[in-house]
């Protein structure tokens, strides 16, 4: 089948409304139509330079331990060090090439010439992540938990730096208008931290910044992503600003006025078309829904300190239903989520206290926000509004839970949550059921939680541009719980953010105690997968039809004491018993997982592979789970 033939069959199932917003976009870009609205003004020579008054100490601000996490931080960043995607990946700034991951990207030339990823392995997202700005409002939270002027003294050092070396429409770092608003957002919320007086050379950047990302809006709306939600928050947030500023002429205002109201109308237009009918979030991703949570609740934050109008019913609805479905796949105990769907390695503003795996800091801060109720009782969890400043003392909490053994379904999310009749055990099943892009294919994929820990689990996605394939291989069926036939992936890759061919579910039957669904592929073969709870064990039949080599059945385990013999691996906690056929392979062997962008680690993976003598497969298996000890 030719490839031809496979983006005919996927341009029918995008989105037509966005496919002509990016085809009149490139035809602009072509034509230089965008190009005329491209200027370049220098930065004023007071940009980098903060102007504060007397300290005021914040008595909110009183954990010993949030307090020793938030200066260790800042006094890092102040030596110059900064860490990239919340992880132990850093780099180190002494000089102003050094915002730069590589060469080429240190090229001063007009954005809309400026390619991005075009060198293998040479991944954008390194000379993006310092250029976010994450480190300024890290410092500006420092010196409002202490006052100390060397981390405002180190922000001004590190923000002259950066504009050294990137002038405005003539950087790698002004091509992406995401980029573009999350570096601009902080260091608005940095201004806020220090209390900062607004000087004119602040004001004009801010308006060069607004410039910029409404020129390519309608390129991120196309995009049916996070992209259209942060740039439409930035332009309203910074054109509120900008009108209520002190150096606003009577021109600006009326100019950003227009934009503010765009900004607004365009932010709900796609808070309220990205939502899934169930809550979930149009990328299929955990941390791109938590991106987008973030982004939201800093929109009501604003909104909020600012005594601006409210946002509509429907509106405040969906930002609700973001936050209760991301806490369905979070792990209560430890805060991680299931690794579901693409992960950019992005966390953002006041939810980056704590580990980069806990996502209760940005549930629990959305859900003050959205819900006017807390979730979790934990002073980890309360990190996010402990950097906002918020006293939770006498906050109500929120409890809306799944009883034991009982089922719930995301059908326009394509996710089934289980939770199993043994205390704190959740099973999750994510099936085909794509109305937008896909990232991962992750057809029938499981997850199973036992006490806190990912017993199956989904692998991540390593980096947007690597230079094997090791981001490639996370993303493909082989490296989910579920079954590869002939070595195809079901949906072949046709760029890099465009899988195709999206298949759909048939048969779906949902009950509380078993799960059955199928999906025909492209290819030609049939995938049935039946998936039985009875107390601690669950069954599965995996029927395949039209196998014409093989069959894999693979399942990713966290590194631990396993034990395989013959069919059965085990350990402490759980089992998986394979029903042995003559046919058969079964292995335990290495793998990898990407749980931090760009980095993986070890684990185990149990394969299951099926030589058979027809054209039917099938493989049954029994997973245990036993009593805590």
């Amino acid at each position: 089948m030719s490839k031809v033939l496979y983006y005919f069959i996927t341009f029918l199932s995008l989105r037509k409304k966005s496919l002509f917003l990016y085809i009149i976009f490139k035809a602009k870009l072509k034509t230089g139509f965008i190009r005329k609205y491209v200027y370049n003004q220098e930065y004023g020579n007071e940009l980098y330079k903060f102007s504060v008054g007397s300290y005021k100490h914040d008595t909110n601000f009183k954990s010993h331990t949030l307090n020793a996490e938030i200066l260790n931080s800042a006094n890092e960043i102040a030596c110059g060090v900064i860490r990239l995607f919340k992880s132990n990946q850093s780099i180190k700034i002494l000089a102003s090439t050094d915002w730069f991951a590589f060469p080429e990207h240190s090229v001063i030339k007009p954005w809309y010439e400026l390619s991005v990823n075009d060198v293998l392995g040479h991944d954008i997202k390194l000379t993006w992540e310092p250029s976010r700005f994450n480190w300024i409002y890290d410092l500006g939270l420092a010196y409002k938990v202490s006052g100390d002027v060397q981390y405002i003294t180190a922000a001004s050092h590190l923000f002259k730096s950066w504009l050294d070396y990137n002038p405005y429409n003539n950087s790698i770092n002004w091509v992406c208008a995401q980029e573009c608003s999350i570096r601009a957002l902080n260091i608005l919320l940095f201004l806020d931290q220090i209390d900062a007086k607004i000087n004119g050379d602040m004001y004009d950047f801010f308006k060069m910044t607004v410039d910029r990302v409404a020129l390519t809006l309608d390129y991120s709306i196309a995009q049916d992503n996070n992209h259209s939600i942060t740039e439409s928050a930035a332009i309203f947030i910074l054109s509120t600003f900008l009108i209520n500023c002190t150096h606003a002429r009577k021109d600006d205002k009326l100019k950003y006025q227009l934009l503010a109201n765009k900004g607004k109308k365009t932010l709900v237009n796609s808070v309220n078309d990205l939502t899934l009918d169930d809550g979930g979030f149009a990328m299929y991703s955990a941390n791109y829904q938590r991106v987008v949570l973030t982004v939201l609740t800093l929109v009501e934050y604003y909104r909020r300190t600012h005594s601006l109008p409210d946002f509509s019913e429907q509106y405040l609805d969906n930002c609700k239903a973001l936050v209760l479905s991301l806490r369905d796949i979070v792990d209560l105990t430890s805060g991680h989520s299931i690794n579901l769907g693409a992960n950019d390695g992005t966390i953002l503003f006041f939810n980056r206290l704590g580990s980069y795996l806990d996502y209760r800091p940005a549930i629990q801060t959305a859900s003050y926000f959205f819900i006017g109720k807390l979730i979790y009782n934990s002073e980890s969890a309360n990190a996010g509004l402990y950097s906002l400043g918020i006293d939770t003392k006498d906050v109500e909490y929120y409890f809306d839970s799944l009883s034991v053994s009982e089922s719930k379904n995301y059908r326009s999310w394509g996710l089934t949550k289980y939770q199993l009749s043994i205390e704190d055990c959740f099973l999750f099943i994510k099936y085909p059921s794509y109305f937008f892009r896909p990232s991962q294919c992750d057809l029938f994929h499981m997850d199973i939680w036992i006490r806190g820990i990912n017993y199956l689990l989904d692998l991540g996605s390593y980096s947007y541009n690597d230079s094997g394939f090791i981001s490639s291989d996370l993303s493909s069926i082989n490296s989910h719980n579920t079954v590869c036939v002939d070595d195809i992936e079901p949906m072949p890759r046709l760029g890099r953010f465009l899988l195709g061919c999206w298949p759909k579910t048939n048969q779906l039957d949902i009950s509380h105690s078993f799960w059955s669904g199928e999906y025909k592929s492209i290819f030609g073969y049939v995938h049935s997968r039946n998936i039985s709870i009875d107390g601690a064990c669950i069954y599965i039949t995996d029927t395949l039809h039209h196998v014409k080599n093989k069959a894999s059945l693979n399942f990713n385990l966290p590194s631990s004491n396993w034990s395989l013999y013959e069919n059965i691996i085990s350990n402490d906690d759980v089992s998986i018993e394979v029903e042995k056929t003559s046919t058969m392979d079964i292995n335990l062997i290495s793998g990898f997982e990407s749980k931090f962008y760009n980095q993986v680690s070890r684990i185990a993976q149990f394969k299951v592979v099926d030589y058979p003598n027809n054209e039917t497969v099938i493989i049954k298996t029994k997973i245990t789970i036993k009593e805590a000890k």
